[in-house]
């Protein structure tokens, strides 16, 4: 395969990766997501989508949709998002 996981390892990915929300959840009350539409996607707008991949390993087109105001992502990232800009 080139570049793709093979399907256990993805497997495992996504598994670390909830459990990561999970725990981020448990330990942190949840913003208003209207706080990142206000204050941090902005910013984003002018940056390359890979740029926002890179800095939080989210998939390329999740980050796609981030930049382009379709979706708001889990406030784990918002942080590392609002430090590119």
């Amino acid at each position: 395969m080139s570049g793709a996981l093979e399907p256990t390892k993805l497997g495992e990915r996504q598994a670390q990766h909830r459990r990561a929300l999970s725990k981020w959840d448990r330990e942190h009350k949840k913003p208003d997501p209207a706080i990142f539409k206000r204050e941090i996607w902005p910013k984003l707008k002018s940056l390359q989508v890979i740029t926002l991949v890179r800095a939080t390993g989210l998939s390329y087109s999740y980050c796609n949709h981030i930049k382009n105001g379709r979706m708001v992502p889990h406030p784990r990232w918002w942080l590392k998002l609002r430090d590119l800009s």
